[in-house]
């Protein structure tokens, strides 16, 4: 299997406006990137932004926006973490070719949480990465502070997602898909996949599967 040398990667202050190099990766922040890209020039965008208030990346993943600075998912509202979510997207839209097609894996949160929700619980976290942004964690996360929605609801993420990318900048959701991580097959009593495992309790049902 081929890998890719150092040659393959641009960083983002290297990119040309209205350039598309073919066979690189670019790295940088996503809107910067996105705004240097050509109109209608790429075919396909699977993407799986951060969700809304399961980790801390590091004060290094700070964005300047234009209500303030924040991760990408650690706004104070779901609502202001939709808002960033379409300006990135109404980018994504302006790149597109008009046949292109766009992947979104996106999750939920639950509002009123005092912690961070690891997608696992914390004893299932035990490498490096995991200590130092969710562990490690100084910081509260937003849904400690989220007061218009009731505790222990849904914040509905992706349903405003999809609402906003439908109506505000007129995508086609053709259809949601359900990415199952685990597949039960009762007659021969085994299971296809691994879901991380989540944390219970008697109120919340487990759930092993993400929307695409």
């Amino acid at each position: 299997m081929k890998t890719l040398g150092k040659d393959a990667i641009i960083e983002e202050e290297s990119l040309k406006p209205g350039s598309l190099s073919v066979n690189k990766i670019v790295h940088g922040n996503v809107l910067t990137v996105l705004k240097k890209l050509p109109d209608e020039s790429i075919d396909c965008v699977i993407t799986s932004p951060p969700y809304f208030s399961k980790r801390d990346y590091g004060e290094e993943t700070v964005v300047q926006w234009e209500d303030g600075e924040y991760q990408l998912g650690l706004e104070p509202t779901p609502e202001m973490f939709v808002d960033h979510l379409i300006e990135i997207f109404k980018e994504v839209k302006r790149v597109l070719k008009p046949h292109g097609n766009v992947f979104v894996v996106i999750d939920d949160t639950y509002a009123g949480g005092g912690g961070w929700n690891s997608g696992g619980g914390l004893s299932y976290k035990d490498n490096e990465w995991e200590r130092k942004h969710v562990k490690n964690a100084t910081n509260r996360c937003p849904t400690t502070y989220i007061k218009h929605v009731s505790k222990k609801s849904l914040c509905l993420v992706p349903e405003m997602f999809a609402i906003r990318m439908v109506y505000d900048l007129g995508f086609i959701l053709r259809q949601k898909l359900i990415w199952a991580k685990k597949v039960h097959i009762y007659k021969e009593r085994t299971t296809i996949g691994n879901a991380m495992p989540e944390c219970l309790d008697l109120e919340t049902p487990v759930i092993i599967r993400e929307m695409v």
